[in-house]
């Protein structure tokens, strides 16, 4: 009986310490990301397996697939995003048409996502009104991370005339009259 709980609690361990995608992409992939180097000489990079995190800002369809525009965050050694430092970076990811295509309404703006894709090329873009260098990734592995939903707690309001032992339409079968029936 206690070894059985004892390898079920390794077995949860183990699995929430998994990577995000199998060991194979993982091994490819690196996860430091050179946006600088990238923008200014590309051609080192191309063909080159990267592991990024990002925030999507638009998803499309184009003639060559499904384009997702994303701020750029890290990621570990897993997959699993960082928190946000240091300047604002974009990217492209492009899934070609013949492996599908990513719904414009599930992948949309705000949902977070880890990208496994090689870097092909830079593209002239504007954000707003700003021309801006684009790298583009060719996606080979995506994950879409959960929603994150913000709750809110309301403090609770006292009703004065609020009688727990009330019955339907006021009526008890001892009390005639109820004294707040009136009142509220």
């Amino acid at each position: 009986m206690m070894l059985s709980r004892l390898l079920m609690i390794v077995c949860i361990f183990l699995v929430s310490c998994s990577p995000v995608f199998g060991p194979e992409l993982m091994r490819q992939a690196s996860i430091d990301l050179p946006f600088d180097n990238m923008q200014e000489t590309p051609i080192p990079y191309e063909g080159r397996m990267f592991l990024l995190g990002g925030t999507i800002v638009e998803t499309k369809l184009v003639e060559q697939g499904s384009l997702i525009e994303a701020a750029y965050l890290p990621v570990d050694s897993r997959g699993y995003l960082q928190s946000k430092s240091g300047p604002d970076r974009r990217f492209l990811a492009l899934l070609p048409k013949d492996k599908g295509i990513l719904d414009p309404l599930i992948y949309k703006k705000g949902r977070e996502i880890t990208v496994a894709g090689l870097f092909t090329e830079n593209r002239q873009g504007v954000i707003q009104q700003m021309p801006y260098v684009f790298p583009l990734f060719e996606i080979r592995g995506i994950y879409l991370w959960p929603e994150r939903y913000e709750y809110r707690s309301y403090p609770y309001w006292y009703d004065p005339w609020y009688d727990p032992w009330d019955y339907p339409f006021g009526y008890r079968p001892w009390w005639r009259y109820h004294p707040y029936r009136y009142w509220r």
